[in-house]
């Protein structure tokens, strides 16, 4: 390995330079050189050079000594009076190859120029971006104003929990009986397949109005403008009014399916919903989002097939502790019924937020695949339709038998389908700069097709080929390396800013990392693509930690869908259907470990520091 020292001044490089040369050219002293020409290693004079300052007489000194040769470590000011900072690399025989020599690039090494050499000629539209499934969804809120059974009475309580998945590109629901231990998946259309149960997080305005109904302004990317730290009261309302609807749609489904199973019961409801990780950690967002899923408990009440904004701005602004508990009597009589007619039960009880690692793995930490001594670290890797959700946890499971997450990385990074569809669009754009303004336009217009794709509701292509049909470059090597930079970002974001980082400080001796549960869900872990960077972290001997690719089979206790190989879609709703997860105990905003070396499975032959292997 290339040995580094930093030399202070001349007077001491010229120390370590005369022992250094006598070593390595023994016949030719430096004492015989020095008494030919008498030289005052002094600080002056001196001359600026490309690597700094240095002594008039060490570029001669070099000229004698082939084997020694300086390279500079980072660009030098030149207005300092400090001396330069240099990297000294020893060369035994100019045929052996450089430990790390990935990291430095060959001085006859060129850029090579890519340009576009072929294109659809005329534009067309790529299949692959036209929606792939025929969904047409069905919405039914008759029974929306219902809480309770028909048969109600308060002899008996039962506690009844929603669990809703709101995800950027679709949102999943269930209803959890807590007494029958039993889970019903909750569908928006009639379709038999797993897209029954997955609707698209979008609602359009319209007249003061927010509906499914496809009219008016399109609002979408709700679930970006409920965790942002700026949001303005229009999103506010827009993502209260969405929920709204999506509830009432949920209850009156159940009533109608079940109300006869219930006789002299009181529901006692619970609303859980999912929240990244990482934003459970900021406690500005994390108020706002619970007063928004109050409201939308709030909204729910109701028989149309629409939320006007005025109910939305009703509902927020009574939706904060001290009024609701002023207000809490003048709620409707279903709704209070469900807390008891206590405020306070519907303040603590009502809303829970979970992170989403949390309800994703539930069904595995209390199955007999898990085991606390072997398995203490769980990952979860969630690709969306725009971003990369990592989540990093160390569970435990205290003396009451009650189960502690702690969070030891969270990362989001905009690395989900979408961003690698631009990725590619930006790698063309580029490589066509200098064709002419009439070819410039022909791709243009093929490549609009890609705005504005709801990627939740069709299949993305891995390869480039199949993604940008009939795209051809002057360098025919260029689609094997087209998306080096975007899988370098993903191993950084997978490895090193949260393995490494979670695993840091852990003995030599620990061999919980050695079988990292590692459980992959969102619609673009589907694609070969990620999944092909994901397993190549199975195959890891000589690190630290090895991935251990999990995949939970559907529970027994979730009813009225049969999801196989996509229950994982599922997954979230399903966890946040339990009463209570646990407890997140959070170590609030742990800074980003800067680590330097590769990311790639095979890192560890490059060896950088002991935390690293």
């Amino acid at each position: 390995m290339a040995k580094k020292e930093k030399i202070p001044d001349n007077n001491q490089l010229y120390e370590q330079l005369k022992g250094l040369r006598d070593k390595l050219a023994p016949k030719e002293s430096f004492e015989n050189y020095n008494k030919s020409e008498k030289v005052n290693f002094k600080k002056n004079p001196i001359q600026k050079t490309a690597t700094g300052y240095i002594h008039n007489a060490r570029p001669k000194f070099l000229g004698n000594n082939k084997k020694q040769k300086y390279i500079a470590k980072e660009k030098i000011n030149y207005y300092s009076d400090q001396p330069p900072i240099v990297t000294r690399i020893y060369l035994e025989d100019k045929k052996r190859p450089l430990i790390n020599s990935k990291k430095m690039v060959p001085q006859d090494q060129q850029e090579i120029k890519i340009e576009v050499s072929k294109f659809p000629k005329p534009p067309k539209k790529y299949s692959w971006t036209k929606k792939g499934n025929t969904t047409s969804y069905k919405f039914d809120f008759s029974l929306g104003d219902k809480f309770q059974p028909s048969n109600f009475s308060d002899k008996e309580d039962r506690e009844m929990t929603i669990g809703m998945d709101f995800g950027t590109s679709s949102t999943k629901i269930t209803i959890r009986d807590i007494q029958d231990s039993r889970s019903f998946a909750i569908p928006f259309s009639n379709n038999q397949d797993i897209q029954a149960f997955l609707l698209p997080t979008k609602i359009f305005f319209n007249k003061d109005k927010f509906s499914f109904n496809s009219t008016g302004k399109e609002c979408s990317n709700l679930k970006i403008k409920a965790i942002t730290s700026e949001v303005d009261d229009f999103d506010i309302f827009t993502v209260i009014s969405y929920m709204a609807l999506v509830i009432r749609h949920a209850r009156t489904h159940f009533f109608k399916k079940y109300d006869k199973n219930f006789k002299g019961q009181r529901f006692l409801w619970r609303l859980n919903v999912g929240i990244p990780a990482r934003t459970v950690q900021k406690f500005e967002i994390k108020d706002r989002y619970t007063r928004i899923s109050r409201a939308a408990f709030i909204c729910s009440h109701g028989l149309n097939d629409f939320v006007s904004l005025a109910e939305a701005e009703s509902a927020f602004k009574i939706s904060d502790t001290k009024t609701i508990t002023q207000e809490f009597n003048k709620l409707p009589e279903q709704i209070k019924i469900s807390f008891d007619n206590n405020s306070v039960n519907f303040i603590e009880d009502g809303v829970g937020l979970y992170p989403e690692i949390m309800a994703q793995i539930h069904g595995y930490v209390h199955s007999n695949e898990w085991n606390q001594q072997s398995n203490p670290h769980i990952m979860m890797i969630d690709v969306g339709a725009g971003t990369l959700d990592l989540s990093l946890c160390g569970v435990r499971q205290d003396e009451d038998f009650e189960l502690n997450y702690y969070p030891l990385a969270c990362l989001v990074e905009g690395l989900g389908v979408s961003n690698l569809v631009k990725h590619r669009e930006s790698f063309i754009l580029e490589a066509a700069n200098d064709l002419n303004d009439e070819d410039q336009s022909t791709i243009l217009e093929t490549l609009s097709c890609l705005d504005n794709i709801n990627y939740g509701e069709i299949n993305v292509p891995s390869l480039f080929e199949e993604m940008m049909i009939d795209f051809e470059f002057t360098d025919g090597q260029t689609k094997k390396y087209i998306d080096k930079k975007f899988i370098s970002k993903l191993q950084s974001a997978i490895w090193t800013h949260t393995v490494l980082e979670a695993s840091k400080g852990s003995k030599e001796t620990d061999t919980t990392w050695k079988s990292l549960p590692v459980f992959l869900c969102g619609g673009g872990s589907r694609m070969s693509f990620y999944n092909d960077v994901f397993v190549a972290y199975e195959k890891v001997t000589n690190a630290k930690a090895q991935f251990s690719i999990r995949h939970v089979p559907q529970p027994s206790d979730l009813y009225d869908v049969e999801a196989g190989t996509d229950y994982d879609r599922l997954s979230v709703a399903y966890g946040l259907g339990f009463w209570n997860l646990g407890n997140f105990i959070a170590n609030f905003e742990n800074p980003k470990m800067n680590v330097d070396g590769d990311d790639s499975p095979g890192w560890s032959n490059n060896f950088v520091s002991k935390d690293m292997t």
